[in-house]
């Protein structure tokens, strides 16, 4: 292969690479004359938790007797809460320390 011809390969190839990496990242962007955007596949990939980052919180309960209802009430109470939040794979977990 010659250098002329390595040149040219070279610069095509980081022309697709600039090309492709623009059109990964554009987000609604008009097709032409038709009813439809363009967005990027950068967009439109949901990310979990374990890459958006995710939230760690503990309550604890302060009352010296608390009934096992009252319990299983704040947990129901916290799934609901952040199911209706859309957060659908979050895990509640009721662990006691006596």
């Amino acid at each position: 292969m010659t250098k002329r011809k390595a040149r040219i390969q070279l610069i095509l190839l980081g022309v697709l690479i600039v090309v492709l990496g623009v059109l990964s990242v554009l987000k609604d962007v008009p097709i032409g004359k038709t009813d439809y955007d363009y967005n990027g596949f950068v967009n439109v990939i949901k990310l979990g938790l374990d890459l958006k980052g995710g939230v760690y919180a503990v309550f604890s309960v302060t009352d010296d007797d608390p009934t096992e209802a009252a319990i299983d009430g704040t947990v129901e109470n916290l799934r609901r809460t952040l199911f209706n939040k859309g957060y659908t794979e979050a895990t509640v977990v009721k662990q006691l320390d006596r």
